[in-house]
């Protein structure tokens, strides 16, 4: 079997320098953009080029995006703390996939409507999308580094490519463009805090009781786990959760020592283990695992009946 570490090692030593700092992308956006140095690279080379500065960004953005999604109101009813988290921070996918996709082609071929705000504009709306979710809330303070870093990373980048190029001047098209980018500029933001309205009022006043394995697993990926909120209870619940709650309801009626037995132990290891389930990949990995149980409790016919909501 071929050995491939020498391309890994240095793709993930990339990426991480990509993540924590935004010198790859300011080495490219140099190599690409300046006119004293970008001539004679090859295709293949800008190609390359475009890992660090566009396709990097946008893949971690999503990553963002899809870990950041909180469980309860944890900042309070507030619209503005949520508006770069879970449904709310793919708003701004669309318009970031945007705005890269033509930066990436000015890195490929500098020249690309170099007579018009397009180039500027497309490095202007990745700066204030990453600045966002730099000002954004998250749990974890290192998430931050990746959008400051990316910030930093266009903004010598606009610097790069401004230099020597003459500014655009303001004919009836170019103020059309300019227009048309405010206003999708404004209207993004204000889906975003309509969302994250629509999010806050659906999350939980408190955090979901967490000392346990299946209890954890639930907080997966909404779409992936099927979590909502019980509204009888307030918190987070899903049809796993439900089966292995009849189970014990079951098991504590007619095998009551078993029960007993089988509960100290989990209340004893049970949180510890659910400790380490911080990250919802990890919930969703968890929630896999425990599947083959809940489908063997199904079959057996415990508690199927017992479900008061199917859903």
């Amino acid at each position: 079997m071929p050995d491939f570490s020498f391309i890994l090692i240095p793709l993930l030593l990339c990426g991480l320098l990509m993540m924590l700092t935004p010198l790859p992308a300011i080495i490219c956006f140099c190599m690409a953009l300046d006119q004293k140095t970008s001539p004679g690279r090859s295709t293949f080379t800008r190609l390359f080029q475009t890992v660090p500065t566009c396709i990097g960004p946008v893949c971690l953005l999503a990553l963002y995006a899809v870990e950041s999604e909180p469980d309860w109101r944890d900042q309070g009813t507030s619209a503005w703390p949520y508006m770069t988290r879970g449904d709310a921070a793919w708003i701004y996918f669309p318009p970031y996939v945007m705005a890269n996709f033509l930066v990436a082609r000015v890195v490929i071929s500098p020249d690309f409507a170099e007579h018009t705000w397009l180039p500027r504009l497309s490095f202007i709306t990745c700066i204030l999308i990453s600045l966002l979710f730099v000002a954004g809330y998250n749990a974890e303070p290192f998430t931050r580094v990746y959008p400051a870093s990316t910030a930093i990373a266009y903004a010598v980048g606009t610097m790069v490519y401004c230099r020597g190029r003459p500014r655009p001047g303001a004919s009836r098209w170019q103020i059309s463009l300019l227009t048309a980018w405010l206003t999708s500029g404004v209207s993004t933001v204000y889906v975003s805090v309509l969302q994250a309205r629509r999010m806050v009022a659906e999350l939980p006043d408190t955090a979901p009781p967490g000392c346990f394995i299946v209890t954890a697993a639930a907080r997966g990926h909404r779409r992936y786990v099927g979590s909502r909120i019980d509204p009888s209870t307030g918190h987070i619940t899903n049809r796993q959760l439900i089966v292995f709650r009849a189970f014990e309801a079951w098991l504590q009626r007619n095998a009551t020592q078993l029960h007993a037995i089988l509960r100290r132990l989990y209340n004893r290891f049970g949180p510890v283990v659910a400790r380490q389930i911080r990250r919802r990949w990890q919930a969703d990995l968890v929630y896999t695992m425990l599947k083959p149980l809940e489908w063997l409790l199904r079959g057996l016919g415990f508690a199927f009946s017992l479900f008061p909501d199917r859903r």
